[in-house]
């Protein structure tokens, strides 16, 4: 169980200094599937 609780903490700490780099490139994208999973949930 703690292999797997560092696993995800190292993956979360590698997508957060993905996330840094290209967050202008992904943030329309990630606005607009969030609002296509709203108007689906609605």
């Amino acid at each position: 169980m703690k292999s797997v609780l560092e696993f995800l903490i190292t993956f979360y700490k590698f997508i957060g200094f993905s996330m840094k780099k290209t967050e202008n490139q992904l943030l329309p994208v990630y606005i607009k599937t969030h609002n296509k999973i709203k108007r689906y949930n609605r």
